[in-house]
């Protein structure tokens, strides 16, 4: 009994290693099988010096699949550096902004409101720092007010076409960012018009 259990060790330890061995071998690599005068079997990938009779290449007798791959199909996003928000008692110049873009309304987009209220959206990241001011600026002219929060409300605007900017101005009022410039239609009813429709 004690002789079986010793040869299925061996025999086991002989095919952990012949496995360990093919793992970590290139698969066009040979593999050799030395048997030794007292029985013992050695793995190796180069032939022994004194190759006898007893050494046999067995590298077409195991069967080496390939490696499992997995690729994601999920494209990478778009890299974008973190800025930190300013901390208590740092400068405030030394936090940068990211981006600065309108969200409403829409590049071209045509509006109707007869008494001329457009209101303009934006979004800001990061958030607005202390001493600095968002602006609207239209058709070239920077707003004196600021916006609240980060919509501008603008009442009696002229019909036509305008253009619009969102500016982060700092307490000196230089420009630290601009959004994307923007046009609009703004379409109101004249009284010209209401009396050529009367018949």
């Amino acid at each position: 009994m004690k002789n079986a259990t010793t040869l299925s060790r061996c025999a086991f330890s002989a095919w952990g290693l012949t496995a360990l061995l093919v793992l970590t071998l290139p698969a066009s690599a040979a593999i050799y099988r030395t048997v030794d005068a007292a029985g013992n079997i050695t793995y190796t990938d180069q032939p022994p010096a004194d190759a006898a009779e007893n050494t046999k290449d067995i590298s077409g007798q195991i069967d080496v699949l390939p490696p499992n791959t997995f690729v994601d199909p999920t494209p990478l996003a778009p890299y974008e550096a973190w800025i930190p928000d300013a901390q208590p008692g740092e400068a405030e110049d030394e936090v940068g902004y990211r981006s600065l873009k309108i969200t409403s309304p829409t590049h071209d987009e045509s509006l109707r409101d007869n008494a001329g209220n457009v209101v303009v959206r934006s979004q800001l990241a990061p958030k607005l720092q202390k001493g600095h001011a968002l602006h609207l600026e239209l058709d070239g002219t920077l707003q004196a007010e600021p916006a609240e929060g980060a919509d501008v409300y603008l009442t009696n605007v002229p019909r036509g076409t305008h253009h619009i900017r969102m500016v982060v101005l700092d307490k000196a009022g230089k420009r630290l960012l601009e959004s994307d410039k923007k046009i609009f239609h703004l379409q109101r009813i004249s009284i010209l018009q209401n009396r050529s429709a009367v018949p």
